[in-house]
Parts: C-alpha cells; structure tokens; sequence
C-alpha cells in the first residue's frame, strides 16, 4: 500500500492542536507560579504617594537644603553612621533610628538604635548576620527630619 501525501498530512491538524495545548499548559503553570509567589508591593502607600508627588519633591527639597552628608559604614555586624552638616562638621545631637532589611528575603526588618561615639553614632545593636543590608535611617536634630535610605555590605 502506497502513502499519498494527502495521508501523510491527514493528522497534522491534531499535532498543531496538541503543541498548542502543551504551549497554553505551560503558560499557565508559569502564570500560577508568578501569581502565588509574588511577595507584593515594596510598599502599601504608592498610589497615595503618587497623589501627592509634589510634596514629596518639596520634602526632598527641604532636606537638600539642610546640606547634611552621611556615610554607613560597619564595624563587624555593628552599622556606624558619620553625618556632617553644611560646614562639614561632624552632626551633633542628633537622634538615629532605623530599620534593616535585607534587599531580597522576607525576613522581618529589624529595627535599631544609634548612640553617638567618637564623632559618629553607632547601633546599639548589631545585624543578625553579614551580608547586604537595606538601612532605612530617620535622623533628627535641631527641629529638622531627614529620611535616608543607605545600602551596606558587611562581610
């Protein structure tokens, strides 16, 4: 018996029809995993935020104003703060706290302290363990607030 193209043909409706449905399947595991797995929003307010852009921009205004610098460094697991003022003299009296959250993970932010010390403010606490952290600070001194957001690496 002798197979006409027409033969050979006959069945390809049925393997374009199965290859779809293994394409439409594993698109829909990818989207089941991509929707159960999603950790949410970096942060609940962000519409809100949008809504009021402008004074946003007017409180990062009012903090540049100020000209305070600030460098984050560690000793071991122990975040240390340098801030300065305008006239590069070391902040004094200033009020530290922060949060530490590690950039990727679900642990839960740990929150910290700073005393001052030697022209610095260390954490009255140190980190859990090495490696990056997020370093959510609020610094007040004076009547004015200042929010920052530094990264470190502590090895």
């Amino acid at each position: 018996m002798t197979t006409t193209t027409a033969d050979q043909w006959r069945n390809f409706p049925r393997y374009m029809l199965a290859v779809m449905a293994l394409v439409v399947a594993v698109n829909a595991r990818f989207i089941y995993m991509a929707v159960t797995t999603f950790p949410g929003a970096a942060a609940g307010d962000d519409f809100d935020t949008s809504n009021r852009y402008d004074a946003v921009l007017a409180a990062k205004a009012r903090q540049d104003a100020l000209g305070w610098s600030e460098q984050v460094t560690a000793q071991r697991l122990t975040p240390v703060i340098t801030l300065r003022g305008a006239d590069a003299r070391p902040l004094e009296n200033a009020a530290i706290t922060a949060q530490a959250e590690r950039p990727i993970g679900t642990d839960t932010p740990i929150a910290l302290n700073f005393r001052a010390a030697n022209q610095s403010y260390i954490a009255t606490a140190a980190l859990p363990a090495p490696g990056q952290w997020d370093l959510r600070l609020t610094v007040r001194q004076g009547g004015h607030m200042v929010k920052i957001t530094r990264r470190i690496v502590i090895k």
